[in-house]
């Protein structure tokens, strides 16, 4: 609100004195200029530490200017020296740079998403919030629900039957974005980085996590790398073995740049409580539901080498590193370049759910002997 008049209490910031009567807008701090470069390197480094925290301490000076005026408001100018500001704004500014100054060098895991992340979650007072299931995790590698030997795997190409088999085996004509679209998003395509555990980014750990995939059967490898994943970990249903209760996690790839390089899958078409609704019994007719879970349903579909060839994981390996990895199965290709891939369907693939619930549709259909006008399904007539 702009007030026309003044008076005793209230006034407007700056006075035709040129007085400052407000506490904003806060002035910024003006900054040394170029480095000497006749000094020595530990008082460069020095010079360096403190124009960044200068730099910092705008930054945080320009956000609350802005929070206070609810936009980009006027700048209050650029000093050299607070001595000659009111007494509050020194005491401003002198709390913001030792509050700047305490925080130190950000951690080497820190990652602005993370930071967001953390902003937005609500406080759980003075105990650690509980994990709920489906929330972001620290990976832990032993955790991890993926396929055990016990679980057999099926191929993807030959699971499925009429047109969608021969789309899967020709996905590059049919399920690859077109020339002309793919020239117009590449550059969106390139600004989007996969995120990774921050635990993946300590070599060790990202050996032990592709040694863990491999024994799990989902690993391979290329020399022709098409696009980058990144792999990360959510929380899953504990499972109860025995009398213990083993806690899970659930895999999860990144795939958001591969993603793009795909058309859109097709609407996936399930049953819903409304189809259910719509049926009729008769009197001497009896309904039997059941249900069941396909253990690790995604990690245990495989797909062809080239399609493996667009899931390949944060970094390429060595000779040496893949040999640990793989053992005596490992053979070295000509080209040199070894980069590790996932050989079954991604969770976090665009595609995979409607492929997953195709395959799981016709082997239902297999099954029964029947068509799919027989299957409950949401828009369609109950059969």
């Amino acid at each position: 609100m702009v007030r026309k008049w003044r008076s005793r209490i209230f006034h407007e910031p700056v006075c035709e004195d040129g007085r400052q009567r407000s506490l904003f807008p806060l002035p910024t701090l003006k900054g040394a200029g170029d480095i000497a470069g006749q000094a020595c390197s530990s008082v460069r480094q020095r010079l360096h530490r403190r124009e960044h925290i200068r730099e910092r301490v705008n930054m945080a000076i320009g956000a609350m200017n802005s929070l206070y005026f609810g936009r980009s408001g006027p700048c209050g100018g650029e000093v050299a020296n607070i001595s000659s500001l009111p007494q509050g704004q020194r005491e401003c500014i002198r709390s913001i740079v030792e509050s700047v100054s305490a925080f130190g060098a950000p951690p080497p895991a820190a990652s602005r998403s993370r930071a967001l992340q953390a902003l937005r979650a609500s406080s759980g007072g003075y105990c650690e919030p509980e994990v709920g299931v489906g929330d972001v995790v620290d990976m832990q590698i032993s955790q991890l629900s993926l396929p055990r030997g016990s679980v057999a795997g099926v191929n993807l190409d030959g699971s499925l039957e009429g047109p969608l088999e021969m789309m899967v085996h020709d996905f590059e004509h049919w399920m690859l974005q077109d020339a002309s679209t793919w020239s117009s998003i590449c550059d969106d395509a390139y600004k989007i980085k996969p995120y990774n555990d921050p635990s993946l980014a300590h070599r060790p750990t990202y050996i032990a996590f592709l040694k863990h995939l491999n024994s799990c059967g989902i690993l391979g490898t290329t020399s022709v790398c098409r696009g980058r994943v990144g792999a990360f970990s959510v929380s899953k249903k504990p499972k109860l073995v025995g009398d213990t209760l083993c806690p899970r996690q659930r895999l999860i790839l990144d795939c958001r740049q591969v993603n793009l390089q795909f058309k859109e899958p097709p609407h996936c078409e399930l049953g819903s409580l409304a189809a259910v609704s719509e049926m009729v019994l008769e009197k001497d007719q009896t309904l039997f539901v059941s249900g069941s879970d396909i253990q690790d349903c995604f990690y245990a579909a495989r797909i062809s080498s080239e399609f493996s060839n667009f899931f390949c994981l944060l970094s390429d390996i060595t000779s040496s590193e893949a040999h640990s990895i793989f053992g005596d199965e490992f053979t070295c290709n000509e080209f040199g370049r070894i980069s590790p891939c996932i050989t079954v369907l991604p969770m976090g693939f665009s595609w995979s759910f409607y492929l997953i619930q195709k395959m799981h549709e016709q082997s239902a259909l297999r099954a029964l002997q029947c068509d799919r006008s027989q299957l409950i399904l949401d828009g369609y007539p109950s059969p």
